[in-house]
């Protein structure tokens, strides 16, 4: 039994980014990064309902 070739796809040449890449959003060392203010300011809140 004979397979059939899979087609040649096109190569894409690379390109310099004219910009630097964003940063990730995430940590790559895999710790947590620190919450924002606003996190803060809505956990404290749902502890203040809890607490009631």
């Amino acid at each position: 039994m004979t397979t059939n070739t899979l087609p040649r796809l096109p190569r894409r040449t690379p390109t310099a980014p004219d910009r630097p890449a964003p940063a990730p959003s995430w940590t790559p060392s895999g710790s947590w990064a620190a919450p924002t203010p606003e996190v803060l300011r809505s956990l404290e809140a749902a502890l203040a309902r809890w607490s009631v």
